[in-house]
């Protein structure tokens, strides 16, 4: 998952490294089975003077990043879920024509103006689905005045029926580009009542961490920026449960520890009570190098070595006893990985 992609022709490098990201990351290590990309697919900033209100939609922005997608191909590979942030609406009189470029150029466009849904089965016959919650103003307008979203009566009505098709999904991931609490629209509490996430990233990487839990349960979680960060972020569901980690291009190594889940992110909106149910701690690793160890400890304690599953070669896992740990207390994990490199 990377946000504000921002593709702009002063800036090649950026596009280069979001091609490898798409060859090397997508394609061939990961393989994710979703993709989502929150947003400001493209820069759209005038390269004037006036960099605070110098704002306008560049077809040759735009064509850079749907070569980049035909080039890798990567579509192929994955189910592509994109959808316009603020920079990808500036200037645009008409978000919702055919004309418009986000509606020519992106992925999703084609057949979605705005909010759509895409939802994944699996062969245990659960369902998870994603929505794309579209909150760009329309018309579309200029820096700085689109920095907040809404939602309008037409694209609220799109979305009540998007909740009603989708609201018996085992789980159900919400995305868009503005934070929640970046938008002034009323309803979407009802619309994401059955989310477990609403995944976003406006702010690029000004913030860091910017995670939160919302009073009803719902999990919002920002991403730093692709732009100047090169970020990205790998999201797995184990048992129904939600983790993620949040890493720069070009790591060694991508590791999410994906039971037990990290307490800070718990909502009822998960059936938690799997982890003290659970038989293996589970580490999802991906890497190019060969690894030779992965070290667990509880409290500071070494618990032992989890093994390559037969059954995923990015899954290692370690038998645990939940009984030692079923308390009131926090407790930290702390997993080593070591490759043949002698790289940890």
């Amino acid at each position: 998952m990377p946000t504000n992609v921002s593709s702009h022709f002063g800036h090649a490098d950026r596009i280069q490294q979001f091609e490898q990201f798409c060859n090397q990351i997508i394609k061939t290590l990961v393989k994710p089975q979703v993709t989502i990309v929150t947003g400001d697919l493209v820069n759209s900033v005038s390269s004037s003077v006036d960099r605070l209100f110098g704002t306008e939609q560049y077809e040759e922005e735009w064509t850079i990043y749907r070569d980049v997608l035909i080039r890798t191909n990567v579509t192929a590979y994955t189910k592509w879920l994109d959808i316009k942030g603020n920079h990808d609406a500036f200037m645009d009189p008409d978000p919702d024509s055919s004309k418009s470029f986000y509606r020519i150029y992106s992925h999703q466009g084609h057949n979605h103006s705005g909010s759509y849904e895409y939802t994944l089965r699996t062969k245990d016959d659960d369902s998870y689905s994603f929505v794309a919650v579209d909150m760009c103003p329309r018309p579309g307008i200029g820096r700085p005045f689109n920095f907040l979203g809404h939602i309008n009566k037409k694209e609220m009505k799109i979305l009540k029926k998007l909740y009603e098709k989708t609201k018996n999904s085992t789980s159900t991931i919400f995305f868009g580009h503005y934070p929640l609490s970046f938008t002034y629209s009323n309803g979407l509490d009802q619309i994401m009542k059955n989310g477990i996430v609403y995944l976003n990233g406006h702010l690029h990487s000004g913030i860091k961490h910017l995670y939160a839990r919302h009073s009803n349960g719902l999990l919002e979680l920002e991403l730093g920026d692709w732009k100047d960060k090169r970020r990205f972020r790998i999201l797995t569901i184990d048992s129904g449960l939600l983790s993620f980690e949040d890493f720069r291009f070009n790591q060694p190594i991508y590791a999410i520890i994906s039971n037990p889940k990290a307490a800070k992110f718990l909502t009822l909106r998960e059936p938690f009570y799997r982890i003290s149910q659970s038989t293996h701690i589970r580490i999802v690793i991906f890497s190019n190098l060969s690894i030779q160890n992965v070290i667990i400890s509880i409290d500071e304690q070494y618990i032992g070595s989890a093994i390559q599953s037969k059954d995923n070669q990015n899954l290692f896992i370690l038998p645990w006893n939940t009984n030692l740990y079923n308390d009131e207390n926090l407790n930290k994990i702390f997993v080593e990985i070591k490759a043949l490199t002698g790289l940890k």
